[in-house]
This record gives structure tokens, sequence and C-alpha cells, in this order.
């Protein structure tokens, strides 16, 4: 049995990910399911370095607990 509902993320996050994984060579091959019908929030970002990384999800956590302080927030990376 493979699990494919996803709970805790909204339908946006879902897609999202399941398009960057589609990349992934050894994977089972099965369908997301987002359960939320929100559409959440996706923001891709490309910075320099650690320091602007840094910087920028900084802000950007700010910018969005200002804006729904009762939220909740999860941020994903990729290295090299």
């Amino acid at each position: 049995m493979l699990l494919t509902y996803n709970f805790r993320s909204d339908t946006s996050v879902v897609r999202h990910a399941e398009q960057l994984i589609r990349h992934v060579a050894r994977r089972i091959d099965k369908p997301l399911r987002p359960v939320s019908q929100s559409p959440g929030l996706v923001r891709i970002s490309v910075v320099h370095d650690e320091r602007d990384e840094a910087a920028a999800v900084n802000a950007l956590v700010q910018f969005i607990l200002q804006m729904r302080p009762q939220t909740t927030i999860g941020i994903l990376a990729r290295t090299r």
C-alpha cells in the first residue's frame, strides 16, 4: 500500500513537489493527492551565496508572519 494522500501541505505545495520528484530516477511512481483545498503559496528563489540565502529566507518569513501571525511555514532547500 502506497501513501498517496498529503494531509499537511496545501495544493500548490503538493503539485510543485510532485513536479520536482518526477526528475528523481530512483523513486516509486505514485500519485500525490492533497487533502487540503487551500491553494497555498510556493515561492522559488535563486540566490548567489549562503548569506543572500539567509537574508532572503529571513525577509520572507518576517513578511509572512506579519501578514498571518498564526500561520505555519515550511522551507525546502536544495544544494548542489
